[in-house]
């Protein structure tokens, strides 16, 4: 074997190991708003959460990613090549649903999809005809008649037809009404998790990305502020109520602290650590419970957590 075939190999197996996307000190601006330097990266296989306000750099970020806004500084890999913003052949390996997405309108739906399948090579019309009545989709209806839920179907449809590696889905819910963004969640969510697809999905609500996220990044102008692995999370955190007379404020990584009669109610990122030196303590009838996520999360985000004082009610 040459040295040549050796080189070759291990970059195989780099390729095989690299995450999906890799983000590293990405930076822009867009008139007074400034992006960045962004760091990130998103396992193969996962799906990261981006959650952030209106305003706060999601849609920036994506734009960056891909190549729309041109980076000031930094550098993007996907599926562990260069994602250079000047060539469009890593881009057969993503999906992308951005914000103002374009289609024919006078154009049907079928027609639409036909124009897309011609730029991905590995189109699957089975799949994109599965998808479409997954999502109730008409193919012979015109664009232009379409509701916005239903161009978000749509514009789904036409991202993850050709089986990305990576789906960037900037907001993809905007401006559903309530019936349609259920629909549309469970059917995205099942394309997700059922495929080999590893997915970036930007959204202001929590609740969009909650039940299919793996890992959840929130954006706060401009910048990464947080970043979690959910399971940890909700593993990791519990409220704890007991009765004791002692001395409270030894106990580790507690958040939240309530008084109830003569128990307290402690929230505490670290269940695990706060339950043994209870134990030590000798307290005993010791209740914990788990805490939702959006509860978790509006703690870390609004500064509350680490800041635990005694709350009587």
């Amino acid at each position: 074997m040459t040295r040549h075939e050796d080189v070759n190999i291990e970059e195989a197996d780099d390729l095989v190991d690299a995450p999906a996307l890799k983000v590293e000190g990405l930076s822009t601006s867009r008139g007074d708003f400034r992006l960045g330097p962004i760091s990130m990266e998103i396992p193969m296989g996962t799906v990261t959460g981006l959650i952030g306000p209106n305003g706060s750099g999601k849609t920036t970020l994506m734009s960056s990613i891909m190549g729309l806004l041109k980076p000031e500084g930094g550098r993007v890999e996907v599926c562990g090549k260069f994602a250079d913003p000047n060539e469009g052949e890593w881009k057969q390996n993503v999906g992308f649903v951005f914000q103002g997405q374009g289609f024919f309108q006078d154009f049907s739906v079928e027609e639409n999809l036909r124009f897309f399948s011609k730029i991905y090579r590995n189109w699957d019309t089975q799949y994109c005809r599965s998808l479409m009545i997954r999502m109730s989709v008409k193919a012979d209806r015109k664009v232009g008649e379409l509701s916005t839920g239903e161009k978000a179907k749509l514009a789904f449809i036409a991202a993850a037809s050709h089986r990305p590696a990576l789906l960037i889905l900037d907001e993809p819910t905007n401006g559903m009404d309530v019936l349609i963004r259920e629909e549309f969640l469970e059917a995205m969510g099942e394309t997700v998790r059922n495929g080999d697809n590893s997915a970036l999905i930007s959204t202001h609500i929590l609740s969009d990305v909650s039940g299919i996220a793996d890992h959840l990044t929130f954006v706060s102008e401009g910048r990464i502020s947080h970043h979690f692995a959910k399971d940890e999370l909700l593993d990791s955190w519990r409220r704890v109520s007991f009765r004791t007379e002692q001395d409270i404020n030894i106990l580790p990584w507690i958040e939240k602290v309530e008084r109830q009669g003569e128990f307290y109610v402690v929230t505490t990122s670290n269940a695990p650590a706060t339950l043994k030196v209870l134990d030590l303590m000798g307290v005993k009838s010791v209740e914990q419970q788990r805490i939702e996520l959006g509860e978790i999360t509006r703690l870390i985000l609004t500064g509350k957590a680490r800041a635990a004082k005694v709350e009587k009610f």
